[in-house]
This record gives structure tokens, sequence and C-alpha cells, in this order.
């Protein structure tokens, strides 16, 4: 792990790195997204909600938006069908935090 920048990594991280596959090539992917120098904790969350929601996100023209953004939007199942529904009744250019509570609360 020292060759990606994470050096001195308890053991309890460590496991759950392991558990979770968080090995080299995992975080040079998230570096390539954007996402570097990653908690160990994120770097978890990103492998539980998949990296690809940072494609899928930036596929629905949303750019720059932090991890836990991404992961909120995952978790709150905003895809592309959601946002397709949303811009025609007339939300063109709503941001995500607004179409997080718009799923959430129906």
């Amino acid at each position: 792990m020292k060759s990606v920048g994470y050096d001195k990594v308890p053991a309890d991280k460590l496991i759950a790195m392991r558990v979770h596959r968080i090995d080299d090539a995992f975080i040079k992917e998230a570096d390539a997204l954007g996402f570097k120098n990653l908690p160990i904790d994120k770097l978890i969350a990103m492998r539980v909600h998949n990296r690809e929601l940072v494609n899928e996100a930036r596929a629905m023209g949303f750019e720059d938006l932090s991890l836990d953004k991404l992961i909120t939007l995952r978790v709150h199942r905003i895809n592309q069908e959601f946002l397709n529904e949303v811009r025609s009744i007339g939300y063109a250019n709503c941001p995500s935090t607004s179409l997080s509570r718009c799923e959430f609360t129906g």
C-alpha cells in the first residue's frame, strides 16, 4: 500500500481493505477518476457502491461531485431515468442535492 500513498495503515483497516478488495489497482482507478488520497473508509464506500457511480453521474451531467454526493445519488436511486422524468416536468437544471430530496420525499 505504500506505493499508492497508504503507509502505516492500522491492522483493522488493512483487514477491511482486504475484505473489500481494496488494492493498489483499485486505488489507482479512484485516483484516475479524480478521487486522490481518499480516506480508507471512503475507498471502501466507493467499492461497496460501485465505482461506476462516478461515470453514471457524469453521464447525467453532474461533474465534480464529492464522493459523498455521488453515494447519495446512488442511495436515493437517482439515475438517468429519474433525471429524465424530473426534466420532463420542467426542472431542467435541478442540482443533485434537490434531486435526492425529491426522490426521498416522493
